[in-house]
């Protein structure tokens, strides 16, 4: 691999990498010391650049037939999103059902404890990732240890318990945080 001089570097460097047959500069660069000048070509317009043969053989061959491809299955590209209970392992497509869960079985509304705090967004992480970690020591957090919100408010609370948390990724989907006036909540039991 060629060395390049950094561009800072002395004239008697560019010289000598000429002198040592070195590639040319970038195209329309240009440099001149006591020894002679040097001018790359000018850049091509940009026209030129779209119809050459060069950039044909760059290009990359997203035809179906073409080697990759095999491997990729028609209709198989519809994700799934997991949501899980805030309380027990069970796992739900949507977080609304995942939140209902919560208020009808273990008699946890989620909504409702954001709602009577005023969380903002990041407030609401904490929370998440409070009940969860609660949760994942063993102890589910009644409704009176979330009557103080210093209990989640602690920065550690901003690193997810669970990796891609689907709750985190879809909280402006299920809370509106938008908007000077008060809390609102976009999905309501």
């Amino acid at each position: 691999m060629p060395f390049f001089p950094p561009l800072h570097e002395s004239r008697a460097h560019c010289t000598a990498a000429l002198a040592l047959g070195m590639p040319d500069l970038p195209p329309g660069w240009s440099f001149s010391n006591s020894e002679g000048s040097h001018a790359a070509p000018p850049p091509r317009p940009q026209e030129d650049l779209e119809d050459s043969d060069e950039d044909l053989e760059l290009a990359v061959d997203i035809q179906p037939d073409s080697p990759g491809w095999e491997d990729v299955e028609p209709g198989n590209d519809i994700e799934t999103t997991s949501y899980k209970c805030l309380i027990c392992p069970e796992n739900f497509d949507d977080a609304g059902k995942m939140l209902d869960h919560c208020r009808s079985e273990h008699s946890f509304d989620f909504l409702e404890i954001r709602r009577l705090h005023a969380l903002d967004f990041y407030s609401t992480i904490k929370l998440v990732n409070y009940i969860r970690s609660a949760v994942a020591d063993g102890k589910p957090p009644d409704v009176p240890d979330l009557a103080d919100p210093a209990v989640w408010a602690d920065d550690r609370f901003m690193k997810p318990v669970l990796e891609d948390d689907a709750l985190l990724y879809s909280l402006d989907e299920v809370v509106d945080f938008g908007g000077d006036g008060p809390v609102q909540d976009v999905v309501s039991g």
